[in-house]
């Protein structure tokens, strides 16, 4: 009898230990900043042949979240190009890409926090990067980063989002 109270025991410990596990891993993701890709092929003009991919990005926690380090992952050999922006005479601002590439680029980004008064603006909240040298043919990228928060909630998790190409 004693051998039969043993192994329900055990698995009940067992199933505690693995829901507790679950509902750790559940809420983890809960601290994640809400992410809309979106990439744009450029066909014509001066920024022919490129691809802007702007993370429009969502906070969810009180902290102010930092993104660095972004690495194109698919498809291989795609160079990234950060935006540059500049205010013409009327003052708009005109965005076009930096003639430097490389294949991942430090990307010093910070999305402000949620509880923030006025809301942040839209502009704000999107890091925005131009890609080359993707064939015609590629109709989907993925891009990873890294994402931290300054109170160290979330600490250097690297995420990986896939966006559809339109052209336009």
């Amino acid at each position: 009898m004693s051998t039969l109270t043993d192994w329900i025991t055990a698995i009940s410990t067992a199933a505690t230990t693995l829901g507790g596990a679950i509902v750790f891993l559940i809420g983890r993701n809960e601290k994640l900043p809400l992410i809309e890709p979106q990439a744009h092929r450029y066909t014509d003009g001066p920024r022919k042949g490129f691809v802007r991919v702007s993370l429009q990005m969502t906070n969810k926690i009180p902290e102010a979240l930092a993104i660095s380090r972004i690495k194109v992952r698919y498809p291989r050999g795609a160079a990234l190009h950060e935006a540059n922006r500049v205010a013409d005479r009327a003052g708009i601002w005109k965005e076009f890409p930096a003639t430097d590439s490389a294949e991942s680029i430090d990307y010093n980004y910070e999305i402000a926090k949620s509880s923030r008064e006025p809301p942040v603006p839209e502009v704000l909240r999107a890091a925005i990067f131009y890609l080359s040298g993707i064939p015609d043919n590629v109709q989907e990228i993925k891009v990873s980063f890294c994402l931290s928060s300054s109170a160290r909630t979330i600490e250097n998790r690297r995420l990986t989002v896939t966006a559809k190409v339109q052209t336009t």
